[in-house]
C-alpha cells in the first residue's frame, strides 16, 4: 500500500486518527519532560557535590597554610611556654584546627589545649598514610581525654612532629534527611573509612561494592561522588527517584498538562497536513491541466545500429507544492473519475508541444504512448494524434496496449488495421505479464511487442533469463519488432545485441526518463557521436 492510499485509508477514521496522534505526541512530550526533569535532578545532585568538594578543597588549602606555619618553628625548646604560645597563635588561624599536639619518637608531649602533659602519651600505629604536603598519617576516632577533653573523639593528622586534631567532617549544604549521602576517608590504596552519612553508599555509587546489596537499603536514584584534591576525603550523594517524584508532584501535574498542550498543538498541525493529503483526489481533479502535466521521455535503443529508435512518453503530475507525482499515485483516481481521455489528451498535447521544439533528425522520431485499454477507439485516437499525424515527416506515433478484457479481439484487430493505414503503429505492452498475452500475439496484427521488464531484469542463469530467450524467439516468429524493457546492465545489453531477433532495448542502463531539456541534449549528443551516451 503506497503512501497516498495509506493516507486515504486513514481518512475513513478521523476520530481514531486524532486520538492516535494525540496519544503519540503526548507520550513523546511526556518522555521529553521526564528526560528534562531527570537532567535537572542530576544537575541538582551535581551542584550539591561541587559545593561539598569545594568546601573540602578549601579546608585542605587551609591545612596547607597551617602546615607552612608549623614549618617555621621557632628555636624555642619544645613544649616550653614560648613554644606553646606560638602553637596557640597558629591554632587561632581560621582553618578550623584548634588543637595541635606535639610528639617526639611516638610520644605525645604537649598540646595547645592541655599544655605540657604530666607524662607522655604513647602514639599508636596510624590507620593509614596520607599524601598531604608530601607525607603524613591519619589516626581515626582517637580519644582526647588526655588533653582535657574527656569523652571527645577526634581524628589525628600527623605531619612530622606535629599532630593536627581535625574537626568532624560535616556537609556544608543543607542535605535533607531523605537524600542519602556518605562522607569517607580514603587511603592511597583505595581503602575507605566511613565518617558520616549512610554506610556503604559511597562504595556502591562508585562501583566498589555490589550495588544490589546497597539497593536493598537505598532506592535507586540520581547519584554523584567526588573527592578533595589530596583524594583523602570523598563524598557521595544520592537523590532517590521515589522521593523526587513525591516532592515534585505539583510540577509533574503541570508538566503533564504542558505535555497535553504540546500534544494538542502537534496533533492539530499534523492533522491539517493529513487533511491536505486526504484531499489529494479532489486536488488532483481540480488542478489537472496541461500545465500541471509534466512529460518525461525514456529513449529506446536500436541494438544493432546503436542509435535511438525513439522515446516513450511517461507522464507525471505536478502538485501544488511543486512535487512531481508519479502515475501509481494518481492513475487510480483518473480511472475512478473517468478522466482517462482528458488526462491522455493533456499528455499527448504536452508531448507534441515539447517534442516539436527538438532539432529534426534524418529519420522520424518514434514516439510511444500508453493508452488506457477502454480508450482504444480509432476515431478518438485519430483526433487525439492530429498534430503528430500532420507532422509525420518528423514523428511516428506508437500506441502501447496492455492486455485487458476491455480489448475485444475483433474490434481491436480492426482498430489496429485502421490506425496502421494512417501511420499509427501498435505494440503489445508488458508481454509475458499476464496469461492471455499469447492469444493477443497470435490474433492481433500488431507492429511490435514489448517484453515485460521482469525478463530484462532477470539475473543471469535464472529461469526468467532462460524464458527471455524463449519469449524473444516466439515473438520473432511473428515478424514483429521485439522490444526488451528493464535493461539495467552492460551484460544484458551485450546479450541482446548478440541475439539477432531483438530489435530494440529500453532501460536505465541505456537512458533514464528525462525532461525535454535533458532529452534534447541526449539526442543532440547521439547525433554527433557514433555511440550514444548511456545514462
Amino acid at each position: 500500500m503506497d503512501f497516498y492510499r495509506f493516507i486515504l485509508k486513514l481518512r475513513q477514521y478521523p476520530r481514531a486518527t486524532l486520538a492516535g496522534l494525540f496519544a503519540l505526541f503526548f507520550i513523546i512530550a511526556a518522555i521529553g519532560l521526564v528526560v528534562f526533569g531527570f537532567a535537572v535532578a542530576q544537575h541538582d545532585v551535581d551542584e550539591r557535590l561541587r559545593t561539598e568538594v569545594a568546601s573540602l578543597n578549601k579546608f585542605s588549602a587551609e591545612l596547607i597554610q597551617t602546615i607552612e606555619s608549623l614549618r617555621a618553628r621557632p628555636v624555642d625548646e619544645a613544649c616550653s611556654p614560648a613554644f606553646l604560645s606560638w602553637l596557640r597563635r597558629i591554632a587561632f588561624l581560621p582553618d578550623g584546627v584548634h588543637e595541635i599536639i606535639y610528639q617526639e619518637n611516638g610520644q605525645m608531649l604537649c598540646s595547645v589545649g592541655a599544655g605540657r602533659l604530666d607524662k607522655p602519651v604513647p602514639l599508636d600505629k596510624p590507620d593509614f598514610p596520607v599524601s598531604i604536603d608530601g607525607s603524613g598519617a591519619i589516626w581515626l576516632d582517637r580519644d582526647l581525654g588526655a588533653f582535657n577533653l574527656p569523652g571527645v573523639v577526634g581524628t589525628y593528622l600527623g605531619l612530622g612532629n606535629f599532630i593536627l586534631v581535625l574537626p568532624p567532617i560535616e556537609p556544608v549544604t543543607s542535605i535533607p534527611d531523605w537524600m542519602p549521602y556518605e562522607i569517607v576517608n580514603r587511603s592511597a590504596d583505595g581503602s575507605v573509612w566511613h565518617r558520616r552519612g549512610a554506610p556503604a553508599l559511597y562504595s556502591s555509587v562508585t562501583g566498589a561494592l555490589d550495588a544490589v546489596s546497597w539497593r536493598m537499603s537505598y532506592p535507586a536514584g540520581f547519584s554523584a561522588w567526588g573527592c578533595n584534591t589530596p583524594q583523602t576525603t570523598c563524598i557521595a550523594i544520592v537523590e532517590p527517584i521515589r522521593q523526587l517524584v513525591m516532592r515534585s508532584a505539583p510540577r509533574i501535574v503541570l508538566g503533564l498538562g504542558f505535555a497535553a498542550f504540546l500534544a494538542g498543538m502537534a496533533t492539530q498541525l499534523v492533522f491539517r497536513v493529513l487533511k491536505k493529503e486526504w484531499s489529494f483526489s479532489s486536488r488532483f481533479r481540480r488542478c489537472l491541466s496541461i500545465e500541471t502535466i509534466k512529460c518525461h521521455y525514456q529513449p529506446l535503443l536500436n541494438v544493432h545500429t546503436n542509435t535511438y529508435w525513439g522515446v516513450e512518453v511517461l507522464a507525471r503530475w505536478q502538485d501544488d507544492d511543486g512535487t512531481l507525482v508519479f502515475p501509481d499515485a494518481f492513475l487510480s483516481i483518473v480511472e475512478q473519475w473517468h478522466l482517462e481521455r482528458q488526462f491522455t489528451r493533456y499528455v499527448v498535447d504536452r508531448a507534441y508541444e515539447e517534442l516539436s521544439g527538438l532539432n529534426a533528425g534524418p529519420e522520424p522520431l518514434v514516439v510511444h504512448f500508453n493508452i488506457f485499454p477502454g480508450d482504444f477507439d480509432p476515431d478518438w485516437m485519430l483526433d487525439l494524434f492530429e498534430d503528430f499525424l500532420a507532422d509525420s515527416a518528423r514523428f511516428t506515433v506508437v500506441i502501447e496496449l496492455i492486455e485487458s478484457d476491455a480489448l475485444p479481439i475483433e474490434r481491436t484487430r480492426d482498430a489496429i488495421a485502421r490506425l496502421k493505414q494512417v501511420g499509427i503503429l501498435t505494440f503489445i505492452d508488458d508481454f509475458g505479464e499476464g496469461y492471455s498475452s499469447i492469444g493477443y500475439l497470435a490474433e492481433l496484427d500488431t507492429f511490435g511487442v514489448k517484453l515485460d521488464r521482469c525478463f530484462g531484469q532477470a539475473p543471469e542463469g535464472s529461469l526468467m533469463d532462460a524464458m527471455l530467450t524463449s519469449a524473444i524467439e516466439m515473438v520473432s516468429k511473428t515478424g514483429q519488432v521485439v522490444v526488451v524493457e528493464g535493461v539495467e546492465t552492460a551484460a544484458r545489453l551485450a546479450s541482446l545485441r548478440a541475439n539477432k531477433a531483438v530489435g530494440v532495448a529500453q532501460g536505465y542502463f541505456i537512458a533514464r526518463p528525462a525532461n525535454i531539456t535533458t532529452l534534447a541534449v541526449l539526442l543532440d549528443h547521439e547525433a554527433s557521436q557514433t555511440t550514444p551516451a548511456a545514462a
